[in-house]
């Protein structure tokens, strides 16, 4: 997370610049991001025909991402797992 700009009035301005610089960037990474999933919608739909079929690209797209973050979830779980272990060392980063 990026520190407020706002509380320290007596920042030098060096140190105001690189922080709204951080923001900048952060602000920049998420427009991209947001970009690619709107990119990705824009595709599944023009995939999708809107009609009663049950065959839906939209929603096999949603099923997908979310049986991949259940793997990582599943992962996610065993590695804490395996560092509460008793007697097992871990090393930490």
């Amino acid at each position: 997370m990026t520190e407020a700009l706002w509380p320290d009035r007596d920042r030098p301005a060096g140190e105001v610049r690189r922080l709204a610089l951080e923001h900048l960037k952060a602000l920049e990474a998420k427009m991209a991001e947001l970009r690619a999933m709107a990119g990705t919608l824009s595709q599944l739909i023009e995939l999708c025909q809107g009609d009663d079929r049950p065959a839906c690209p939209i929603l096999d797209a949603l099923e997908g991402t979310a049986a991949s973050q259940s793997r990582q979830n599943s992962q996610s779980t065993v590695t804490i797992a395996k560092t509460l272990t008793p007697g097992r060392r871990v090393a930490h980063e």
